[in-house]
């Protein structure tokens, strides 16, 4: 049986571990065991997946049939993909991952390294680009895009992220210094695939969060 990572929300007693004693002025927020940043809301034969605790059906992710949600049962809100790529594109350039992967442009190693892979990619598929085009461009003192990922799926040093895991691309300077006005969202990004639910880093989570609790207070 599937099984929920549970906190519990006290407002006027203490809390007690048994969640069958729970006075009714009292509720369990659950949340995915895997991943324990996204919580999950029951309604009706489906479940919520949302970051946030409360139940906003216009915010959440989208709703799965199962759990542990599948791409095959779950299902998207549209609606959420614009609010995210809006504040990744407000925030992704100061987080603390993104930057330090920056840092690999203005560095020899990230020639040898970006270059090799950004010539062999571009070979075989003649064009060139940010989030939408895998190879990314740039290394070692010449800037190019950089890749934001899903943490989900942390490419080992040296490769790209798979496309589906890709939020989007920055564009860094011959320095390492990312352009925060320059962001390319990834169309091929998808919020559930064989590797678990959306992860992001706890620097742009808090602010994912954020945006989305500014709009659920706007109504």
């Amino acid at each position: 049986m599937y099984a929920f990572r549970s906190t519990i929300c006290n407002t006027l007693t203490k809390p007690t571990p048994l969640l069958s004693k729970v006075p009714l002025f009292r509720h369990t927020i659950s949340t995915l065991p895997e991943n324990p940043h996204i919580y999950v809301h029951p309604q009706g034969n489906s479940f919520l997946l949302s970051l946030l605790p409360t139940h906003t059906p216009h915010l959440s992710l989208g709703t799965t049939t199962s759990l542990p949600p599948t791409p095959e049962t779950f299902t998207e809100n549209p609606a959420f993909l614009p609010i995210l790529h809006r504040l990744l594109r407000q925030h992704a350039a100061n987080d603390p991952i993104v930057q330090s992967d920056a840092l690999q442009f203005a560095s020899p190693a990230g020639a040898s390294l970006f270059g090799k892979n950004n010539a062999r990619r571009a070979k075989r598929e003649g064009s060139a680009g940010g989030a939408n085009y895998q190879g990314g461009s740039g290394g070692g003192g010449v800037g190019g895009w950089l890749h934001v990922y899903d943490q989900r799926g942390i490419p080992v040093f040296g490769r790209i992220a798979e496309t589906e895991d890709i939020f989007g691309s920055l564009l860094v300077d011959s320095n390492g210094k990312v352009k925060e006005s320059e962001w390319e969202e990834n169309r091929m990004y998808r919020l559930i695939t064989g590797n678990g639910v959306m992860r992001l880093s706890p620097y742009l989570r808090e602010k994912v969060r954020e945006g989305l609790r500014k709009k659920e207070m706007e109504g």
